[in-house]
């Protein structure tokens, strides 16, 4: 897992209140109305007493007030602006959850998390500003009521600094960066002394905290000094384990450093599956280093050992640092080949295969939803997709008539087994070996089942706390550095995981994006594709090559969606490469673009496959707004891409929305883009 350079905004105002306070509730907000703010666009606003309410939209998500008026559903993504219109200062606002179904999550306030009592189904910010900006921090808050209580006047005075990460026990050596209100100088200690302007000054670089440590510090702005804030990093020692066996033995909750290296079996986003002479675990959480099959984990990483659906694993968090480099390989890392019948719960990240089953396809509890089983006579075990190596629409597209090898990690999920599928290929033959014919795509990710395991490295930020960003709501990559009604000047880049064309003859890259908020400006000044076959964690010190991109979204509209023109990638066949969507706005336009569909297509340099016979066999191409099939097929299936049936029988032309499609012809399954 790749490093993720992030720079955190913080907005600190702390005001000292010495007039009567007044209270005022959305209860006295009747009416809400939709319409313009000159801050912060459209959105629902209400006016009470002198206090202003907005409810404002961010990507698709927007909070709104229910029927009564005086509640607020508030989504991911989404903001409630409360801002003194009367001169007053907001010095007390409290979200109270008014119905007992209603969610009660931790909100982002004026740039700091602040807690849900859930308890007492509340969120409260105390200070004092003029303005409050309240974002949703997960899924959605409902049916809020809100309660603001201003002051008139009271003097501000300058707020304390911040420490990234916060105080705390900690296994591993901390890089502690310290912040301040913009302007401000930061004067800090670590030797217990109160600091002054005359202490060390903080210079913007990480201090590094190896032993125990209190550091101290203040802001001083316009002559102005804050008051002192401190943390204590207490860097304890780890519970030295010697092997997996002894670490599954160990207590729950224990922070533990392995003595002794491990090989990594299996790597795919947040999961690194490992083993040794003893055993087999997982350990979970976003590593400093990637690993590849057979690669030697260094000793000396550490964790905390938790129990995860019944099952020991090895959870990284704030030790993701603490993972070396491979010191070696030990090789392929063969899967044990198990029974169906003999696959239990105790088995939990066991790496198996499971040879010449069947595999049944029955709907699951949603409409258009579909389970998978791998059978063997009277004995069947779930198949998942949890890696992107094998995603639902593959589960999908397999012939139910055929057996199947299935490699896989053993689970359980409320006290059902499941596998965890790494492979599934044809029985007794191998992945790639050029058994079946090539459908002509290397790589495609459509985002529906989850991120796809981009990563996003951020340049600049220009005091922003993010640019890209995920929505697993409607499952697209979006980037912006419009906040608050201000265009920010960032630098992100969004990198796709490795794409391999060793072996392409031919290459192209299409994909489907969504502009907006171009202002009459080029794409290409702001949102460019960029390719490179060096790249390792750093897009900064990687070569890329910025790729001709036509066909572009028109930046004017919400539903100007685009599939752009087949981008060529003859250059890279023979590589393997990453592609990067680099966002960098400028303070006077600041677009928002949307990611959809990827899609790496062409031809092999060779195959076992006879070419002519592929050629001659009826097949599925996409066209706009269809599918149409060359050549006689007697059989046709069409599958969205979370595996739903559209369409099944002897069809010439199957008109479909824009999207990725599995489609079989006469058994042979393909994937198919639509525009």
């Amino acid at each position: 897992m790749k490093k993720l350079l992030l720079t955190f905004l913080t907005m600190f105002a702390v005001m000292a209140v010495n007039a009567a306070e007044v209270a005022i509730t959305t209860d006295d907000a009747t009416t809400w109305t939709t319409g313009s703010d000159a801050t912060y666009g459209d959105g629902y606003v209400t006016t009470v007493d002198g206090v202003f309410f907005g409810l404002y939209k961010y990507g698709n998500n927007v909070a709104i007030p229910d029927p009564t008026g005086s509640q607020i559903r508030h989504y991911k993504n989404s903001m409630v602006v409360i801002r003194s219109t009367a001169g007053e200062s907001i010095t007390n606002v409290v979200f109270t959850c008014a119905t007992t179904n209603g969610h009660c999550n931790d909100m982002t306030i004026n740039g700091e998390t602040v807690t849900a009592d859930t308890e007492n189904k509340t969120i409260t910010w105390s200070g004092q500003a003029t303005e409050i900006l309240a974002e949703a921090n997960v899924a959605q808050n409902r049916y809020l009521k809100v309660v603001v209580t201003t002051t008139e006047g009271g003097e501000v005075v300058l707020s304390a600094p911040k420490f990234s990460p916060e105080g705390g026990t900690y296994y591993a050596a901390q890089n502690v960066t310290l912040s301040a209100v913009t302007g401000a100088e930061i004067y800090y200690t670590t030797n217990g002394d109160t600091p002054t302007t005359s202490s060390f000054q903080y210079d913007g670089n990480p201090i590094e905290v190896t032993t125990t440590t209190t550091i101290k510090a203040i802001a001083s702005l316009n002559g102005e000094t804050s008051e002192v804030a401190e943390a204590t990093y207490t860097i304890a020692e780890a519970a030295p384990v010697a092997n997996i066996a002894e670490f599954v033995a160990t207590a729950v909750g224990t922070i533990v450093e392995f003595t002794n290296p491990v090989t990594c079996v299996f790597q795919d986003g947040s999961n690194t599956y490992v083993k040794d002479e003893t055993g087999w675990t997982l350990i979970y959480g976003s590593l400093s280093t990637e690993y590849a099959k057979g690669d030697i984990i260094p000793a000396g990483f550490c964790g905390e050992r938790v129990d995860y659906n019944d099952a020991p694993q090895l959870t990284a968090g704030d030790y993701a640092s603490t993972f070396k480099p491979a010191s070696g390989n030990n090789g392929e890392v063969e899967a044990v080949e198990t029974a169906v019948g003999d696959v239990t719960a105790d088995m939990s990240h066991r790496y198996v295969k499971l040879a010449g089953v069947t595999v049944e396809q029955e709907p699951g509890s949603s409409e258009g939803q579909y389970n998978y089983y791998a059978v063997s006579g009277s004995d069947r075990v779930m198949l998942y997709s949890r890696f992107s190596t094998v995603a639902w629409s593959d589960l999908a597209a397999l012939d139910f008539s055929l057996k199947y090898d299935v490699v896989g990690f053993v689970t359980s999920y409320k006290g059902e087994v499941e596998i965890y599928v790494e492979q599934i290929y044809e029985a007794g033959t191998q992945p790639g070996g050029g058994d079946e014919p090539f459908d002509g795509i290397f790589y495609e990710e459509s985002l529906v089942e989850g991120d796809g395991n981009f990563t996003f490295q951020d340049v600049d930020l220009g005091g922003l706390s993010w640019v890209w960003s995920y929505d697993d709501n409607y499952h697209y990559w979006k980037a912006s550095a419009y906040v608050s009604g201000t265009n920010h000047a960032a630098e992100s880049w969004l990198v796709t995981p490795e794409i391999d064309l060793t072996n392409a003859a031919t290459a192209e890259l299409q994909y489907k994006e969504l502009l907006n908020f171009l202002s009459g400006n080029p794409a290409d000044d702001f949102c460019t594709v960029q390719i490179s076959d060096n790249y390792v964690d750093d897009v900064t010190s990687a070569t890329w090559t910025q790729m001709n991109v036509t066909n572009r979204s028109a930046g004017t509209s919400w539903d100007d969606e685009s599939v752009v023109d087949p981008i060529d990638l003859a250059q890279f066949v023979g590589k393997k490469i990453r592609v990067a969507f680099k966002y960098a706005s400028t303070s006077s336009c600041a677009p928002t673009w949307e990611i959809f569909n990827i899609v790496v297509s062409g031809t092999q340099a060779s195959s076992s496959v006879d070419d002519a016979a592929v050629e001659d066999a009826a097949r599925a191409i996409g066209l706009d707004g269809e599918i149409a099939i060359i050549g006689n097929a007697t059989d046709v299936e069409v599958y969205t891409i979370g595996g739903a049936l559209m369409s099944k029988g002897e069809v010439e032309n199957i008109p479909c929305a824009a999207g990725i499609y599995i489609v079989k012809v006469d058994g042979k399954a393909q994937k198919v883009i639509v525009k």
